[in-house]
């Protein structure tokens, strides 16, 4: 395992110290809470022979899935344990949009190249009148489980809906990756729809509507950019959203925050490293569609 390696996810529970031997380096696990997401922030500490205590944090940017990620994985894993033995029908694919409404789909094979799951559920989506699509999953049947979206669903998912999370598997439990992680360096469609999606957690949500939260620090986002936004509060029961705009994006660093903002702002990304370049991102709710 090298330094930037997805470490995998451990389950729900308390925080506790994890620790296993890999090609001669220690790696330490802490169990920590990003938001409302549990993820395995791992720590490497080498060149201890040469009395240096030099540590790494990596940026995972894959979480454990939240409640409401669970059930598009849920949907696509059930669906395609229906699927039974027709080789025209191998991969399910399910998708929940803005409103927490979860559509599901099957991929269509023909040796003349026929839509994959994912593909086809983004249809089905947009048939009901979906446009802002927050979760994908896709499961494989005759008991494969859920599996990763190939390089073309990728592409068109980066394309079509570029804030979208895909659920991956892993050695042990699924994770939530956004799209844009798993096509690092790619292609942007100049044509892609206007808009972005900005993920509060839930319990930002009456500070962002009432205009008291103007701003926010966010790091590992360096997609984020002035113009049309919709802001979306996780694990919302009424799976509240809001569209906005952000009004504006200014470049900043970990250093050059206050020590308790500083403080605060590792609570929500814990495996940020010292030297993070951050954004420092203005925006505004319409709230009577100004």
């Amino acid at each position: 395992m090298n330094v930037g390696d997805p470490v995998g996810v451990v389950q729900f529970g308390e925080a506790h110290p994890k620790c296993r031997e890999i090609h001669g380096e220690t790696i330490h696990g802490r169990l920590t809470r990003d938001c409302r997401r549990w993820i395995l922030v791992p720590s490497i500490r080498a060149g201890s022979q040469m009395g240096l205590r030099q540590t790494c944090l990596i940026s995972l940017r894959a979480v454990e899935p939240l409640e409401d990620d669970q059930r598009v994985i849920d949907a696509a894993e059930a669906l395609a344990r229906r699927l039974g033995d027709n080789d025209n029908h191998t991969v399910a694919a399910a998708v929940m949009d803005i409103d927490g409404r979860v559509h599901e789909a099957v991929n269509v094979y023909h040796f003349t190249g026929g839509p994959c799951a994912e593909l086809v559920v983004l249809g089905v989506a947009a048939t009901s009148g979906a446009k802002q699509l927050l979760t994908i999953a896709a499961a494989g049947d005759r008991g494969r489980g859920l599996i990763s979206p190939c390089g073309r669903c990728r592409q068109v998912l980066l394309d079509q809906h570029p804030d979208i999370l895909v659920a991956v598997p892993t050695e042990n439990d699924p994770v939530m990756r956004p799209i844009r992680k798993l096509l690092p360096d790619t292609y942007f469609y100049p044509d892609a729809p206007d808009g972005q999606i900005v993920r509060f957690n839930r319990r930002y949500h009456d500070e962002v509507m009432s205009g008291e939260k103007t701003s926010t620090i966010r790091w590992d986002e360096e997609w984020l950019a002035v113009g049309q936004a919709t802001f979306v509060f996780e694990g919302h029961p009424q799976f509240a959203h809001v569209d906005g705009a952000i009004t504006a994006v200014e470049a900043t660093t970990l250093t050059a925050l206050d020590p308790g903002h500083a403080a605060g702002l590792r609570g929500h990304y814990p495996a940020m490293p010292d030297d993070a370049k951050l954004l420092r991102v203005e925006f505004r709710v319409d709230l009577h569609g100004t």
